[in-house]
């Protein structure tokens, strides 16, 4: 059901190529606890263009992926935002999504080259996405421009080939992560939870956050969480 700038799903669907939402102010998408699935060979949605705006809640992003020939390329198995995009999700579930060769197997917030996104997510799970042949971020990708806002979320079983099994932050981005769960995530090299790339420009704020039986399966750096700089990471009541 479309009604003005509000769309309510009925029932799930299998997509048959990824959903393009470009320069639309004010959208939502109830999803009334249905699946939309990628089938294994789409991204699901790619969101672009400065100005948009788009809240999603309650709806299950399944089995999407993207290659290097998808819109912006390999970011965001399941879901890319890109450049000047507001998005809220609530109540959201992606999982089993793939990045081949590139960043965020579940979720790309940006690229290594975006600006002006903000993003705010709430009791969202990311569960079995894999970002795979030296990919960051098998879970999420925090790409740069990015301001994040995460509360009473979960990552588990994700996988990054690379760098950060749950989440890879890059540079010029700021991570608030309140009561989020890592757990049985793993990445070859460092940051089997989380990934901070470190730099001033690189800022995380972890509170009352939990990691759980992560690995960092080649190196052995990391297993929780990998941080380049020190001085940008802030913890408050964690459990390791």
């Amino acid at each position: 059901l479309i009604t003005d700038n509000a769309i309510t799903l009925s029932a799930g669907f299998t997509v048959a190529s990824e959903i393009a939402i470009l320069d639309v102010t004010g959208l939502t998408v109830d999803g009334g606890g249905f699946i939309i699935d990628g089938g294994g060979a789409s991204r699901i949605f790619y969101v672009a263009n400065t100005g948009t705006e788009l809240t999603i809640s309650d709806v299950i992003l399944t089995n999407g992926k993207c290659l290097s020939t998808s819109y912006a390329g390999s970011y965001g198995g399941a879901m890319f935002v890109g450049s000047g995009v507001t998005l809220v999700m609530s109540g959201c579930t992606i999982s089993n999504s793939l990045s081949v060769g590139g960043y965020g197997g579940g979720l790309s917030l940006g690229t290594t080259g975006t600006s002006g996104i903000t993003v705010t997510l709430t009791s969202c799970t990311f569960t079995g996405n894999s970002a795979a042949t030296n990919g960051y971020g098998g879970g999420m990708f925090v790409g740069a421009g990015v301001t994040l806002a995460m509360t009473d979320s979960a990552f588990t079983s994700n996988i990054g080939a690379l760098y950060g099994g749950g989440v890879y932050q890059y540079s010029s981005s700021t991570a608030t992560m309140t009561r989020v769960t890592f757990t049985s995530n793993s990445a070859a090299s460092y940051g089997g939870g989380y990934y901070n790339s470190g730099g001033a420009t690189c800022v995380a704020s972890f509170t009352s956050c939990t990691f759980m039986s992560n690995t960092a399966t080649t190196s052995g750096r990391g297993g929780g969480v990998r941080i380049l700089d020190i001085d940008t990471f802030a913890v408050l009541w964690h459990s390791f």
